[in-house]
């Protein structure tokens, strides 16, 4: 049996987040520059999301929410950390945001 993203969130007690409209999804990218670096890219762009979907939540928020230092946040903002995918599931989750919009975000460009 395959993972179940869903079902694991919702076990933890977090709400699923919306998917994005085409419009915020556009949105989103007209701030993110265009990186060579797939690190940097998903770094800006989750950055972005961030201070966009969530202005209220600073890095230190984040990162401790996911039992980690606000300096680690800031290094996976900047390209400077690759996240894995269990890494990558649970930080969309905090910037409220799927897996499948950043997918999405990341191969339009």
């Amino acid at each position: 049996m395959l993972w179940d993203y869903e079902q694991h969130v919702r076990s933890e007690g977090v709400a699923l987040p919306r998917p994005l409209s085409e419009a915020e999804r556009d949105a989103l990218l007209s701030v993110v520059p265009p990186s060579e670096d797939a690190a940097v890219q998903l770094g800006l762009l989750l950055e972005a999301l961030r201070e966009r979907l969530n202005p209220k939540r600073r890095q230190v928020d984040i990162g401790r929410a996911l039992g980690r230092p606000q300096s680690w946040v800031s290094k996976y903002e900047h390209g400077a950390v690759r996240l894995d995918v269990i890494q990558l599931e649970e930080v969309a989750t905090e910037v409220k945001v799927t897996l499948s919009d950043l997918d999405a975000m990341l191969t339009r460009r």
